[in-house]
């Protein structure tokens, strides 16, 4: 028997009206899609805090429940520790399957942790690549799912990213020859478009830190569009597959007629705006018939 089933078990046996208590709980989990996972931990959890004060979670004073979350807290080293938080979210889940209230119990929020994104060096990532088997010994996933758009929407956002510098030219404000002053979006302070000034070493290290190392492409592309194989195997591939290629007929330059719409318009002259010069008027004059 693993700790979770004995401890509903001994929740059921000695407290009065813990098991329909349960049953409710679980009933109300299964409705609305939440794994078999999710209702181990909140009902151990919420059958360990039944036990504590021998009464049901339901019952409980918010006198109560605080000086159980504050012990919990004191046992733990930080706010985030798993045990804590199924503990009160566990809680929460159970006082709204019962229509209760759980405003007033004032339970405290789980603050996220902050963590640096990892960023390797240009040794690092250069040894990962000397050595194939560091790659292969970590299974690598890849999550993909429809766009929410379509293709067209797909190719628009990594355009943005793909041919795109790094800031573009009417960010630049003012260039001198000992700083430079750009303008940058303060997303901390309700994105409001404001002004910064650096030096021209410190503006061209930050510009160069968006150029890829040596070796690294925004695009590439892998299997039948790689570029040794889409030439001959792609074509083969479409007509196995009965691909029909469009016929596109090349765009002519010229203009057609307006008139008999079959011939082609061919430029003789370009006048400005003032119009033709006199000489040519007087040129391709038409004698009169006498």
């Amino acid at each position: 028997m693993s700790v979770v089933e004995r401890t509903l078990n001994r929740a059921c046996n000695e407290i009065t009206g813990f098991s329909e208590l349960l049953q409710r709980f679980e009933r109300k989990i299964s409705i609305l899609g939440r794994s078999k996972r999710t209702f181990e931990n909140y009902s151990r959890r919420v059958a360990a805090l039944a036990l504590h004060f021998e009464s049901l979670p339901t019952d409980l004073h918010p006198e109560q429940v605080k000086d159980y979350l504050f012990e919990l807290q004191q046992r733990s080293h930080s706010s985030s520790q798993s045990y804590f938080k199924h503990t009160v979210y566990g809680l929460r889940f159970l006082l709204n399957s019962e229509n209760l209230p759980y405003d007033y119990l004032h339970l405290p929020s789980i603050p996220k942790e902050k963590k640096l994104p990892v960023i390797l060096s240009r040794e690092e990532i250069w040894r990962i690549l000397q050595h194939d088997g560091l790659l292969f010994e970590k299974n690598w996933v890849v999550y993909a799912k429809r766009p929410l758009g379509g293709p067209k929407q797909v190719i628009e956002y990594l355009g943005r990213y793909t041919h795109k510098v790094a800031i573009s030219n009417h960010r630049i404000k003012n260039v001198t020859e000992q700083e430079v002053t750009i303008s940058y979006k303060d997303y901390k302070d309700q994105s409001k478009t404001k002004q910064l000034t650096l030096k021209n070493e410190e503006f061209t290290r930050r510009f160069s830190l968006h150029i890829l190392p040596k070796r690294f492409v925004q695009i590439r592309h892998y299997g039948i569009l790689s570029s040794s194989r889409k030439r001959g195997k792609l074509q083969r591939i479409q007509k196995d597959i009965k691909v029909v290629r469009p016929i596109i007929k090349p765009k002519t330059q010229h203009k057609k007629c307006y008139c008999c719409k079959a011939g082609n318009l061919i430029t003789l002259h370009v006048f400005g705006q003032r119009g033709p010069p006199k000489a040519y008027l007087i040129e391709s004059q038409i004698a009169p018939v006498n």
